[in-house]
């Protein structure tokens, strides 16, 4: 495939005698000589700058789309690379926010630099003192052949911005990461381009961390040990806390924590009590408040890898029962017409809806603790919760918008990516809606809101029934839907899907969700215990992540 390449830039060309008009769209930029060598000129490798080519060359990043699509933005994000990767701050890109994200007094305790050891599993440890270095010829050798096939090209690293080591990890990331990530392929050079631009302003860092994302495809692979990943794990942790103020480099520390968030994904070894998620989420929430606080606004950029944060934020919202630390406020915005995501598809339209939902559980929630508390303090017989004395009024609202709702195709992307959008935003939808039952009817209360939910769950698990490579971002609707399962069938229809997205989507939260749903819903149910999943999660925390 066209991957991100690490080979020498041309050689400079031949001194010219008269001047020439022929530069490179960043050396005109710059008012520096431009050697003019093709397709990319050495000046810019000299400078440490990604040439842009020339004015008479098509751009090798394009899109079909309408003027007002997120690519638009990008496009233009790209052209000004050569500006933006000298100033820090964003100035003509800023969009304006018009709300700031849940107070945050202080910012959650990132875990030690060491905890990247201290919380392997047994089974790692063990290879890591087992497992042997390999060379770099070998994991170059090995990179290679984990690199999926992809008919788009992607610009040139100079060879000397990131370090010889992190390499084979980097290219690894570019070549493999996004393409299991997001929800079509269509959205991988997006990603990859904009990841670029954040690469080139600090090499270093990001480097860093996009090697130990890389590291892992080794690992798992056989072709590396876990060694080099967690290491730099460790090192983008000690980058973090090393800060004095993070929200002075905003759209690198995005980059970093959704990096450590993305190597918890990754790696399949990953226990279901270490994950550490939530506290990237609060972190990162804390410091986007203080970025905002400061009269400042989010740039496109940064707003386009917060995203992939709010999404993971309203899925653990919506199954802790509490509201968003990053309200979608912060990050959508509402002029852009119909925009469609790497990782939310049409749902990005739907977030707002789902962000009052989480309000009235919480909500719901407080009230129904409030309640017990109550109850026990008088010592008198406790008496059945009725959501109907908070919230019934507010939940028959949400569920007529919900219902409501539709998502639009966006002619920005083709047929075959608008088909898996529109599949996960009728699964998201109609998991809402069982959501939103669940809330005013618990599970197990009567026989017969279980077979309403149970209708409402086979609803939800038609919109399941696309290829694996189009539920990616579906495991939040199935966990919904296979808490409700009760014959065998029916349970073997829902693990057919678990296992056709981690096919398609190798995540360890896959793997958590799916066993947290087998031996915690299905065996407290079929045993006769309280299988109501809203009080499971609570009860065995950090077991269920369907992200």
């Amino acid at each position: 495939m066209n991957a991100v390449k690490f080979d020498a830039l041309p050689v400079d060309a031949p001194h010219r005698k008269r001047r020439s008009r022929g530069g490179c769209i960043d050396c005109k930029k710059a008012k520096v000589k431009c050697d003019e060598a093709r397709p990319t000129c050495g000046t810019c490798a000299r400078r440490h700058y990604v040439c842009q080519g020339y004015a008479n060359t098509k751009p090798q990043l394009r899109w079909q789309q309408t003027e007002e699509s997120p690519r638009a933005s990008l496009r233009r994000r790209t052209k000004s690379v050569d500006a933006s990767a000298r100033s820090p701050s964003q100035t003509g890109t800023e969009l304006s926010i018009h709300s700031s994200i849940s107070e945050i007094d202080e910012p959650p305790s990132l875990p030690s630099s060491d905890d990247s050891t201290k919380t392997a599993s047994p089974s790692v440890k063990s290879r890591r003192t087992s497992t042997t270095s390999v060379t770099t010829t070998s994991r170059d050798a090995s990179a290679q052949s984990l690199l999926p096939p992809s008919p788009r090209s992607l610009r040139l690293i100079p060879p000397a911005m990131i370090r010889a080591a992190d390499e084979p990890g980097v290219k690894i990331y570019f070549g493999r990461h996004p393409f299991d990530l997001v929800i079509n392929s269509e959205f991988v050079e997006e990603m990859n381009a904009l990841t670029l631009l954040v690469l080139q302003r600090d090499p270093v860092a990001i480097g860093n961390t996009l090697s130990a994302i890389g590291q892992l495809y080794l690992d798992a692979s056989g072709s590396s040990s876990l060694v080099p990943s967690l290491t730099r794990r460790a090192r983008t942790f000690a980058r973090l806390r090393s800060m004095k103020d993070p929200s002075s480099e905003i759209e690198q520390v995005i980059v970093m924590v959704l990096g450590l968030a993305a190597m918890e994904l990754v790696d399949t070894k990953f226990g279901q009590e270490q994950h550490s998620i939530p506290i990237l989420i609060g972190y990162t929430a804390f410091v986007i408040n203080k970025y905002i606080s400061g009269g400042r606004a989010l740039s496109s950029v940064a707003k386009y890898f917060v995203r992939a944060f709010a999404r993971q934020d309203m899925v653990l919202s919506l199954v802790a029962m509490r509201r968003p630390f990053i309200p979608t406020a912060t990050w959508l915005d509402q002029d852009n017409g119909n925009p469609v995501d790497r990782l939310m598809g049409y749902t990005v339209t739907l977030m707002p809806l789902l962000e009052e939902i989480c309000a009235l559980a919480e909500d719901i929630r407080h009230e129904k603790l409030g309640m017990k508390q109550r109850t026990y303090e008088d010592k008198s017989e406790e008496t059945p919760f009725s959501s109907a004395q908070i919230g019934l009024e507010r939940a028959q609202d949400l569920s007529a918008r919900v219902t409501a709702w539709r998502p639009f195709p966006n002619r920005a992307v083709s047929s075959q990516a608008s088909k898996s959008c529109l599949s996960q935003a009728y699964a998201w939808r109609s998991a809402a809606l069982l959501y939103l039952y669940r809330l005013l009817n618990p599970p197990g209360s009567s026989p017969e809101a279980n077979m309403v939910a149970l209708g409402m769950a086979c609803e939800v698990l038609a919109h399941l029934s696309a290829p694996p490579d189009e539920l990616k971002g579906s495991l939040w609707p199935t966990f919904i839907a296979a808490c409700e399962l009760e014959s065998d069938e029916d349970r073997a229809t829902a693990i057919d899907v678990f296992d056709g997205i981690y096919r398609s989507r190798k995540t360890a939260t896959c793997l958590h969700t799916k066993r947290f749903t087998l031996d915690r819903v299905w065996k407290a149910r079929d045993e006769g215990d309280d299988w109501n999943w809203m009080n499971l999660v609570h009860e065995y925390p950090g077991e269920c992540i369907p992200i």
